[in-house]
């Protein structure tokens, strides 16, 4: 298999670019080192360098994000929801929904999970704020009673396990919090180690807490233990506690009462924001 220069392509949930690789570049300068050849036991995204039929010299970078993810109408689909990502050169696509601007070097690629998820966590809310609206406002809760329910309703505590993110690099880099996929407590103390192992490069090196002592292990730049599978050592990025407030409404007819889904950074602005039938607004933490 053969990928086109500037080809969007999707591995394991994480979008890359086959991009020409420069002229000094090796095997270190690609996001997916080993997975070019064909080997047995290894997943092959397509080939580079010799095994080329144009001779060009390739590697693949993965694509970092940029910015928030966003709501897009795709006609005959409907509603998705698009991340934007950087580019690396100019995109070839096929068979991706996206949205690329050529002005910031930017591509828009659906997230094919999420929206799922998004719209079962608001028919769940919708309908425990019906109810919940719905006993204040014929007096069958007081107002601390509503309050509290709606905290407990935005903050999305499905379970008690700890919701990991997957690790990025650039927000370690600024110091963000970061532990094991089993969740142990891990400290990176170095980013640019020159160590390459079996087709793959192993730059960081991070003290994981072991009872009560700290292991050494290294990590790719994606935080794998080992590059080309996963494990429960694996680095992955803590949740960063957030709080906001948001604007409870109730319609005329009582039968039907409505939550504002928008989150607001002051309670201030989310009063000034409000729209008719209004009730109340609620303070509200969360974790992401």
């Amino acid at each position: 298999m053969e990928r086109k220069i500037g080809e969007i392509f999707e591995v394991n949930g994480k979008w890359y670019q086959c991009v020409e690789a420069n002229e000094n570049d090796n095997c270190n300068a690609c996001d997916l080192q080993g997975l070019c050849i064909r080997m047995q036991g290894k997943q092959h995204v397509g080939n580079c360098m010799n095994w080329r039929t144009d001779n060009k010299r390739t590697v693949y970078k993965k694509l970092e994000k940029v910015g928030e993810p966003y709501e897009y109408f795709v006609q005959h689909k409907g509603i998705v929801m698009l991340q934007p990502y950087k580019l690396f050169a100019t995109p070839f696509i096929n068979g991706v929904i996206c949205n690329v601007n050529y002005d910031t070097n930017t591509i828009d690629l659906e997230i094919k999970q999420n929206k799922e998820d998004m719209e079962e966590n608001y028919k769940a809310e919708d309908t425990l704020l019906t109810r919940l609206v719905g006993k204040y406002v014929n007096n069958l809760i007081d107002y601390e009673t509503f309050e509290e329910a709606v905290k407990e309703l935005y903050s999305y505590k499905k379970d008690s396990k700890l919701t990991l993110k997957e690790f990025n690099l650039e927000a370690a880099k600024q110091g963000k919090p970061v532990c094991t996929r089993d969740g142990r407590k891990a400290r990176i103390i170095c980013f640019d180690r020159k160590f390459y192992h079996d087709w793959y490069n192993y730059p960081i090196v991070a003290m994981v807490n072991n009872n009560d002592n700290e292991l050494v292990h290294a990590y790719t730049q994606d935080g794998l233990l080992v590059g080309n599978k996963e494990g429960e050592l694996d680095l992955m990025m803590l949740p960063e506690k957030k709080e906001g407030w948001v604007n409870v409404y109730y319609d005329n007819d009582a039968s039907s009462h409505r939550g504002c889904r928008f989150i607001y950074d002051t309670k201030e602005r989310a009063v000034k924001e409000a729209g008719s039938a209004y009730i109340t607004t609620v303070k509200i933490n969360w974790e992401e």
